[in-house]
């Protein structure tokens, strides 16, 4: 029970955490490719390549970034 209660209030630690590039980056690929196919469904195919694709790179890209350096600073003491 105390096992339990204390990963609750202290779910993650720094041993925890502890992903490389290849953890980190397949998750949201796999989102990105999820969201073409589900785009081209109800969108045209030129509409979604040509726009809707490229700005869901630039802001999935630009929001790993901001939370990759969050982590860290989380992280650091």
């Amino acid at each position: 029970m105390t096992y339990l209660l204390k990963r609750f209030i202290c779910p993650a630690t720094t041993a925890d955490m502890e992903f490389d590039f290849t953890r980190s980056v397949v998750p949201l690929a796999v989102i990105v490719a999820i969201t073409k196919v589900a785009l081209t469904t109800v969108m045209a195919p030129s509409t979604v390549f040509m726009m809707v694709l490229s700005s869901i790179i630039v802001f999935s890209a630009a929001a790993f970034f901001l939370g990759l350096k969050h982590g860290g600073f989380r992280v650091s003491p």
